[in-house]
């Protein structure tokens, strides 16, 4: 009875197992699943790259236009600072007067 229960597990076993064609198919769906989620993933991938490429590329824009302002700001306090100056230099004359009037002879 022992070989009998051997040879009928063994048999059994066999018609358990996968054969070589049951699991190339197995193989094969595995590979189109594969293949699917990488396309899925790919996919993904692309678009995210491209919402951060227009970000960066609106960001850029942002930052060229804050660029020219500044540059403007900048252009602007130096033709402040020399008015100021040039106003200092008006006002030296003005006080200079203002003491020789001062100090001038009455007639």
């Amino acid at each position: 009875m022992n070989d009998s229960a051997t040879k009928n597990d063994i048999e059994q076993l066999r018609k358990d197992m996968a054969s070589k064609d049951d699991l190339a198919d197995l193989r094969k769906q595995i590979n189109e699943d594969i293949k699917l989620h990488m396309g899925t993933l790919y996919e993904k991938f692309s678009s995210d790259v491209k919402l951060v490429a227009e970000q960066v590329s609106a960001i850029d824009t942002r930052l060229q236009r804050v660029e020219q302002k500044a540059d403007l700001l900048i252009e602007t306090v130096g033709e402040l600072k020399m008015e100021v100056s040039n106003d200092r230099e008006v006002i030296k004359d003005h006080e200079q007067r203002v003491q020789r009037l001062e100090h001038a002879p009455a007639r």
